[in-house]
């Protein structure tokens, strides 16, 4: 069963949501979803990319004014 998760690193900057995000997913089971939420357009940018090349599913990307949502399966 696939559980969710939510990392809120939208006062982070880059490279340190890297950090974060491949902290947190460490700690999660495989399969399971991470939504994670940013303010930094670098790392919105970086991090899908960043993610894949660990082997991780980038599940969709979104931008809401400046806000933007990754959400990712481990």
């Amino acid at each position: 069963m696939k559980n969710k998760h939510k990392l809120d690193l939208s006062k982070d900057k880059c490279p340190m949501t890297f950090v974060k995000t491949v902290l947190e997913l460490e700690e999660l089971n495989p399969k399971d979803i991470l939504e994670i939420t940013l303010t930094d357009k670098q790392a919105y940018e970086d991090l899908p990319k960043s993610l894949l090349e660990r082997d991780h599913k980038i599940i969709s990307t979104e931008n809401n004014n400046n806000t933007y949502i990754i959400i990712v399966e481990k």
